[in-house]
C-alpha cells in the first residue's frame, strides 16, 4: 500500500519580542463562559481547575459551565488544567458628536470611512445637526443617529459588539466627539482574558451563535490560538455557501477547527478540545481525528448527502468509524490537519525559546551572540535541535528537516542596521493515515504471496 500526502505549507515567523506559549500552555484549553452561565461571585477574569473535584467545589460556576467542565474532565484523556474566562454580555458602541457652531462650510462625519457631508449656509447648529442625522440614517452603515439636546448626535451601533470607526472633518465650525459607551463583544472579552492570563492555547466558547463564532475566529487568527468552533446550523449540512463554516473556509482560516453536531446542547467542542489538549507536544505527536470522546454519542441524524456536504466544507463530525464513534475529518478551515497547525505553533514556540535561551546563556557567560557567521551558525544549531526533536517525537518524518542559514556577507544592509538575522527551515509533516485499503487472498490452495 502506498500512502501519499499532499504538500501543506505552514509559514512560521519567529519574533523574540513576543511572549511564547509555555510548555504547559499548549495543553491548556480556555472555556469562555458568558456571565449568564456564571454566578455573581465569579468576579475574576480567569479561574483555573485541575480536576473535576475543583469544579464541584466552586459554587460560582453556573450549571451549564459546570456541565461543560465536567464533560471536558470526563474524556479518557483529560488535560491537567482547564481555565474558565469570564465574558461579559455584548454592548453596542455609542459615540456622541457635538456641533460646536454654525459657521458656513462643510460638516462631515465619517463612519467606517464612509463620508456623510452637509454643506451649511446660514444654518443653525440644530439644523446642521439634523441634516447630518438624516444623511447617516439614510446611509448604509450599521449605525443609528439620534438627536441629543440641541447640538449633539448620538451614534449607536446597530449590532451590539460590532464596533465602528468615527472621524470628523469641518470647514465650518469645529465638531467634537466623545466615546460614550465602548463596544463589548466576545473578541474584545477574549482580549481582556488574554491580558489577564495568556497561558492557554485552545479556545472553546459556550454559544453556537454564528456572529460569536466569526468574532472568536478573528481573535484566534490574530493571537494564534486554536478555536474549536461548534455549530448545529442546518445550512452547514447543505450545499449552500453562506453558512458560518463556509465563510471561514473561504477565508482559509487555519486557526479554527469547525465541528458540526446536530444537537447544539452536545459538548462536542469542549470534549474534542480537552482530549486533544491532553497530549504533550513535547513528547507526543497526537491526532485530532479518530478520538473517542466519552459521554458523546455518534451524531444520529446525518444522511449520506449531509455527510458529503460536511466533507466538502472541511467540517469535522462525530460519527462511526469502522463501527466506533469518534472524531472524523478534523481539519482547520484552511484545510490543514489540526495537528499540523499545532505542530507549526509548537515549532514557533520552541525555536523562539531555544534562540532566546542561547542569548541569555551567552550574556550570563559574559559574551553575546555575534552578528556574524559564528553567531549565525549558533542560531542555526539551536533551530536544528528543535527540528531534530520534532523528528524524534514524530511531528516530522525522520531525516526530512533542514535549516538553511545566511552568511554575514549576504545580509541586507537594512538587516545589518537592525541586527536582524534571517534563516529558513523546513520539515516534512509526518501526516496521518486517513483511510486504508486491504487486498487479500483466502482460498484452499493459498501458498503465500511470495511463493
Amino acid at each position: 500500500m502506498t500512502v501519499s500526502q499532499d504538500p501543506q505549507i505552514f509559514d512560521i515567523q519567529i519574533d523574540l519580542g513576543v511572549a511564547g506559549i509555555t510548555r504547559q500552555g499548549f495543553g491548556v484549553p480556555m472555556l469562555v463562559a458568558s456571565v449568564a452561565n456564571l454566578e455573581a461571585g465569579f468576579t475574576e477574569r480567569v479561574r483555573s481547575y485541575a480536576t473535576a473535584a475543583d469544579v464541584a467545589a466552586d459554587a460560582d460556576l453556573g450549571a451549564l459551565t459546570t456541565a461543560r467542565l465536567n464533560a471536558m474532565f470526563g474524556v479518557d484523556r483529560a488535560p491537567n488544567l482547564i481555565k474558565v474566562g469570564r465574558r461579559e454580555a455584548d454592548v453596542a458602541q455609542v459615540d456622541t458628536v457635538t456641533v460646536t457652531g454654525d459657521a458656513d462650510g462643510d460638516y462631515t462625519i465619517s463612519i467606517n470611512a464612509v463620508d456623510f457631508a452637509h454643506t451649511a449656509s446660514g444654518s443653525t447648529v440644530t439644523a446642521i445637526r439634523d441634516a447630518l442625522i438624516v444623511l447617516i440614517n439614510a446611509g448604509g452603515e450599521p449605525v443609528t443617529a439620534a438627536p441629543v439636546s440641541t447640538d449633539q448626535i448620538s451614534l449607536t451601533a446597530d449590532v451590539a459588539g460590532t464596533a465602528f470607526a468615527l472621524a470628523l472633518a469641518s470647514t465650518g465650525s469645529a465638531m467634537t466627539s466623545v466615546a460614550t459607551t465602548a463596544s463589548v463583544s466576545v473578541d474584545s472579552e477574549l482580549d481582556a482574558i488574554l491580558a489577564a492570563d495568556s497561558d492557554f492555547f485552545h479556545v472553546v466558547i459556550d454559544t453556537r451563535v454564528a456572529l460569536d463564532i466569526t468574532r472568536t475566529a478573528s481573535f484566534a487568527t490574530t493571537n494564534k490560538r486554536m478555536f474549536w468552533a461548534q455549530s448545529a446550523d442546518a445550512d452547514i449540512v447543505t450545499s449552500v455557501t453562506t453558512d458560518v463554516f463556509s465563510v471561514l473556509k473561504s477565508q482559509a482560516n487555519r486557526w479554527v477547527t469547525p465541528l458540526y453536531y446536530s444537537d447544539a446542547a452536545a459538548y462536542y467542542d469542549a470534549r474534542a478540545a480537552a482530549y486533544f489538549a491532553a497530549s504533550n507536544f513535547d513528547t507526543e505527536a497526537p491526532t485530532a481525528s479518530q478520538n473517542v470522546l466519552a459521554g458523546l454519542a455518534a451524531d444520529p441524524s446525518l444522511t449520506s448527502t449531509q455527510l458529503a456536504n460536511l466533507v466538502a466544507k472541511g467540517v469535522a463530525r462525530y460519527i462511526p468509524f469502522k463501527g466506533v464513534a469518534c472524531t472524523s475529518n478534523t481539519l482547520t478551515s484552511a484545510g490543514f490537519d489540526t495537528e499540523l497547525v499545532v505542530t507549526g505553533a509548537w515549532t514557533d514556540a520552541r525555536m523562539t525559546e531555544a534562540i532566546a535561551s542561547l542569548m541569555i546563556r551567552s550574556a550570563s557567560a559574559g559574551s553575546r551572540v555575534r552578528f556574524g557567521d559564528l553567531g549565525f551558525r549558533r542560531i542555526d544549531g539551536e533551530a536544528d535541535g528543535v527540528l531534530k526533536q520534532g523528528e524524534r517525537i514524530g511531528h516530522f518524518n525522520p531525516g526530512t528537516t533542514e535549516v538553511v542559514g545566511t552568511d554575514r556577507a549576504n545580509v541586507a544592509a537594512a538587516d545589518v542596521t537592525t541586527g536582524t538575522y534571517r534563516f529558513a527551515f523546513g520539515g516534512q509533516y509526518s501526516g496521518r493515515v486517513k483511510e486504508f485499503v486491504i487486498r487479500g487472498i483466502i482460498n484452499a490452495s493459498f501458498a503465500g504471496l511470495s511463493a
